[in-house]
């Protein structure tokens, strides 16, 4: 909570100070502030109905401009002071050592810095929505020293996608696409998968998707604190389109895999870890799955090959969404 804060001090005044800059740089072209004033309202106004009501856009492509929009306001505002103060360092040493060459001179220049640092945190911003919107694929290999009843197997982790908030439809369909042409053995998802805000409408579609990965094997879900704060009707509804909940369990795939998922913390009916993991019989292969991670003590509880959780997966505001990869190997 206290970081939380901090920074969003820190980001107040940050845009603050670029507020007061670009208002600077709006008077030299000697147009009235009214309508400096009137365009922040604006573009606040855009990013607060990002934040708060992107569920409620249903085409596409509106959404996608707004985002694009926040994107780009968001690198403005705050890269902006990043490079005015570079700016100032700059004037501060070519005053003291007399610098007058041309380089000093542009940048002693009151509007000229002004319009290309806007031009590139502008770029900027349009990089952050374009490389946020490609999901990016992590692969590892686990080699394992026990047998099961294949030589290869493939699971592919996803966590945080939090569907129903800045997720388009076609950018959830395109997901669920590629997460099919990894052709993984089973698919888990490690906590997060809607929204509080999802809407009905977006949960019915993405249902679809679900239900197209299921036609050729088998999808499970680990809660995370979304999850922990679902109504159960919701749950259910999720249930009921085929994909299996790990709560607090370990079920032994046809493979001879044995597969345990781990529920949230916030969760009051969660079992000791030291119990899930105590299922696990040692000779055999095994997957632990959990939104969180475990500690020290408690990985060695258990004798497991892989362990997937969702702070690998977590998508931020440059980042974008991970899709873990792991294929076993076995002897």
């Amino acid at each position: 909570m206290a970081v939380t804060l901090v920074l969003f001090v820190i980001s107040i005044l940050l845009f603050g100070y670029s507020f007061l800059r670009y208002r600077f740089l709006w008077q030299r072209g000697r147009i009235p502030n009214v309508f400096y004033y009137v365009f922040q309202v604006v573009l606040l106004g855009t990013l607060f109905v990002c934040f708060f009501f992107s569920q409620y856009i249903t085409n596409d492509y509106l959404l996608w401009g707004v985002q694009l929009c926040c994107d780009i306001y968001l690198a403005v505002m705050l890269i902006t002071p990043v490079f005015s103060f570079l700016r100032g360092a700059v004037r501060m040493l070519g005053k003291r050592r007399k610098w007058n060459n041309r380089i000093y001179r542009f940048f002693n220049h009151p509007t000229k810095i002004s319009w290309i640092v806007l031009v590139i945190t502008a770029v900027f911003g349009v990089f952050v929505f374009v490389y946020s919107q490609i999901p990016q694929v992590s692969e590892q290999t686990v080699m394992s020293k026990k047998s099961a009843n294949i030589d290869k197997f493939s699971v592919v982790s996803v966590s945080d996608l939090h569907i129903g908030q800045h997720m388009a439809y076609k950018e959830v369909q395109a997901f669920f696409e590629q997460l099919e042409s990894l052709q993984p053995d089973i698919v888990v998802f490690t906590g997060n998968l809607f929204s509080p805000k999802a809407t009905a409408s977006m949960r019915e579609f993405t249902g679809g998707q679900l239900k197209r990965l299921l036609a050729k094997r088998p999808v499970y879900l680990v809660e995370g604190p979304n999850e922990c704060g679902e109504t159960e009707e919701n749950m259910e509804a999720i249930r009921e389109i085929g994909v299996r909940f790990l709560e607090d369990e370990m079920i032994e795939l046809s493979e001879g895999i044995q597969f345990a998922g781990l529920r949230n913390r916030q969760d009051d009916k969660r079992k000791d870890v030291a119990y899930t993991l105590s299922l696990l019989d040692k000779s055999k292969p095994a997957i632990v799955c959990s939104y969180e991670d475990l500690s020290k003590e408690e990985r060695q509880i258990a004798d497991f090959d892989l362990f997937l959780q969702a702070s690998a997966n977590k998508k931020s505001w440059i980042l974008p969404r991970q899709i873990q990869l792991a294929n076993m190997r076995f002897s």
